[in-house]
């Protein structure tokens, strides 16, 4: 006899049902009854994925129970958006949730979040699909998926010039830590380089006062991801009054101070 066509169970959606179908059947005494799933051997299965957490929205995707690896609770299966990309010649599969695709295609910042790559066509359009699919509401994000956003967008930029940080670094900052990094960064940080390098500094910021913003961890965040858009000096002078407010980047990074 062959093996069930079937998918385990409705939690087990990437995995085959074991059980060996009946006699002049595709399907097991289990799954002989209408409308169960086909197991699909071509759909990537996210177990196999080398991330166990979606980078953006911090969701763990996998965990390991009783030394086995198995799908967490915190993002649904069907939800899932497994994929493959190419970096430097070598192939990874990832899995984020397709409500993050969702978001980065909503905000046109179709950057693949763990190796900073441009996601493939092929791979947005696979997405597009199974959004439509789903029928998925447009939702405005809240407030943490957009801190969430802002951060990935900072640890992307202190990437590009060497400093390479764990977000949870970011993540697990407490509102004050936040509050004293913009302060540092504003009292402190661009004042001294304002007055030496004018001409840059409008550059950075188009005013050579950094304004007083509503002290919340999001507008923190929106104004670093300013500082840090359009100029690499822009990136060092955000990363140097971070590591000011934040041990664990200054322990690692000591030649920043």
């Amino acid at each position: 006899m062959e093996q069930c066509i079937a998918v385990k169970n409705k939690v087990s959606i990437y995995e085959r049902c074991p059980h060996k179908a009946l006699e002049n059947s595709e399907f097991c005494k289990k799954h002989s009854k209408k409308n169960s799933k086909v197991y699909d051997p071509n759909v990537l299965n996210p177990l196999n994925s080398e991330n166990e957490v979606d980078i953006v929205s911090l969701e763990k995707i996998t965990i390991t129970k009783n030394g086995v690896k198995v799908l967490a609770n915190e993002i649904k299966p069907i939800h899932l958006f497994t994929y493959l990309i190419t970096v430097n010649g070598k192939v990874f599969q990832r899995t984020l949730s397709i409500l993050t695709i969702k978001r980065l295609i909503e905000t046109s910042y179709l950057i693949e979040p763990f190796s900073q790559v441009p996601f493939p066509e092929q791979v947005i359009q696979r997405a597009k699909e199974m959004l439509l699919k789903l029928k998925f509401p447009n939702i405005d994000k809240t407030i943490k998926e957009k801190i969430n956003v802002n951060i990935n967008r900072l640890i992307t930029k202190f990437q590009e010039i060497g400093y390479y940080i764990n977000i949870d670094i970011l993540a697990k900052m407490k509102k004050r830590e936040f509050i004293s990094w913009y302060y540092e960064f504003k009292d402190f940080y661009w004042k001294e380089f304002r007055n030496f390098n004018i001409d840059v500094a409008l550059i950075i910021y188009p005013q050579l006062d950094i304004p007083n913003i509503e002290l919340s961890i999001l507008a923190v965040t929106d104004l670093m991801v300013e500082l840090v858009s359009n100029s690499l000096q822009g990136v060092q002078l955000v990363l140097q009054s971070l590591a000011q407010v934040n041990k664990k980047i200054k322990e690692l990074y000591s030649d920043l101070i």
